[in-house]
């Protein structure tokens, strides 16, 4: 049987399968090398900063009334402690962006999804609906839970619910599958840690610790999809040929 008869492409298969790449890879790629080049160096030098920070704030506080009479050696307590505080609140800070990106990640590629199914079209709706995008495409010869991607694509979209929406069915499956995104990168190695906590900010730093190589493999994983795209239309090209 032709695919002509059983795909809505019509024969605009070749044509997807060289468009899919030049229009949503680049998009992925430069979103997510903005995360190391761009916004992660921001929070290179936490450390030199927060040292900075305590100098200011040391001289701050000995200019408050309040502590007129008290000596050095309390300023410089008080002082020490803002400064810790700042680092950790930056150090989260930090996180959530890392975070975030995983989010932003996920809903550009569904988005992406949405774009081809209403362009091709595959579908008439008005409206992105990620599971049925998907079965649009599976209608049309393009089965993506058959592709070498689709496995990381599942991780990232349980990493989208459980950042957005914390503690939930979602995070209990992820919690299965990457147990090691639950636990303080610091405290990997102690036993005391090991054991994860319920998922409550995530959006705040906390709870779920992506890391910068995540990011990598994600975007990685969305590109792998949009070549496994772009090879099974050229397949079926050659089969309606």
């Amino acid at each position: 049987m032709s695919t002509a008869k059983t795909s809505e492409f019509q024969g605009s298969e070749l044509f997807w399968a060289h468009s899919v790449n030049s229009l949503y890879v680049p998009a992925i790629r430069y979103f997510s090398k903005a995360l190391p080049e761009r916004l992660l160096p921001l929070f290179n030098n936490l450390v030199e900063e927060a040292d900075r920070f305590a100098h200011e704030e040391y001289q701050r506080l000995g200019a408050l009334p309040t502590f007129y009479e008290s000596d050095g050696s309390e300023l410089a307590e008080r002082a020490h402690d803002n400064a810790v505080s700042w680092y950790l609140s930056m150090a989260a800070v930090k996180q959530s962006v890392i975070n975030l990106y995983a989010v932003g990640l996920r809903h550009l590629f569904e988005q992406q999804l949405f774009d081809l199914v209403r362009h091709v079209p595959l579908a008439s709706r008005d409206d992105a609906d990620y599971k049925k995008d998907l079965e649009a495409l599976c209608k049309n010869g393009v089965d993506v839970e058959r592709f070498g991607s689709w496995q990381m694509l599942e991780e990232l979209r349980l990493i989208c619910n459980a950042v957005k929406h914390a503690e939930g069915s979602g995070t209990s499956q992820l919690r299965s599958l990457r147990p090691d995104l639950f636990v303080y990168p610091t405290m990997a190695g102690l036993s005391l840690f090991s054991r994860s906590v319920s998922v409550l900010q995530p959006l705040a730093g906390e709870d779920i610790y992506l890391r910068e190589a995540d990011i990598e493999k994600y975007a990685l994983a969305i590109e792998n999809f949009w070549d496994e795209v772009s090879q099974r239309l050229e397949q079926m090209a050659a089969n309606v040929a």
